[in-house]
């Protein structure tokens, strides 16, 4: 019914803004991956819109990328999954992490965010298996160190950094990694990096 939203953005918050439409005002909820990307107040917007339609609420969700709406369709699929919880897993993790996390059955990447339970978690994978595969982009690569990195991660959230941010540092440190490994034309295996050094580089990635 609404596909998008274009107009000028007279408010913006982490968590919503609204646009004025020819004099009239949309109150539009987003993730924090489109918040990022806004532009300043008065500037003009674009964004994917999804509509959402209950007895006792209508509210309009917001994305930069048709990904993001493509994705927060499929989260509000499963059941037990409202918009307010799509959009916090949106806001946690990249299109590429959430597809990587239900395609490798991974439900510790899904469980870490506040609110996705083991049971949520679980139907998540199940429920969106075969659905993910059509969302655009590639899935995050871990060169083999998964473990590694989920320990990376899991450390970096308890200092007080948020999943998403932890996420791509890490996948920073590591692809660096790994591209320093190739200069000097030899593999690095698995047990030559540490899960101190991975903090360490991953927090001067993210001050």
């Amino acid at each position: 019914m609404l596909a998008y939203i274009s107009g000028k953005l007279t408010y913006k918050s982490t968590k919503s803004v609204i646009i004025d439409v020819n004099g009239i005002g949309f109150h539009v909820f987003i993730p924090l991956s489109t918040y990022y990307r806004l532009p300043e107040n008065n500037e003009r917007i674009n964004l994917f819109t999804y509509f959402y339609v209950r007895e006792d609420m209508i509210s309009i969700y917001g994305f930069k990328t048709g990904e993001e709406k493509e994705a927060f369709g499929m989260l509000i699929s499963v059941t037990g999954v409202g918009p307010k919880l799509a959009i916090k897993v949106l806001s946690e993790l990249s299109i590429e992490e959430f597809k990587s996390a239900v395609v490798r059955n991974d439900p510790g990447l899904l469980t870490s965010i506040p609110g996705v339970g083991k049971k949520i978690g679980q139907r998540l994978l199940l429920e969106l298996k075969e659905k993910v595969a059509s969302l655009p982009g590639k899935e995050a690569e871990w060169d083999g160190r998964r473990d590694l990195a989920d320990d990376a991660i899991s450390a970096l959230v308890s200092l007080g950094y948020t999943q998403s941010a932890s996420c791509n540092a890490v996948k920073k440190v590591l692809e660096s990694t790994k591209e320093d490994s190739h200069r000097m034309d030899e593999v690095l295996p698995k047990a030559e990096i540490s899960l101190e050094t991975i903090i360490k580089r991953t927090l001067k990635e993210l001050r």
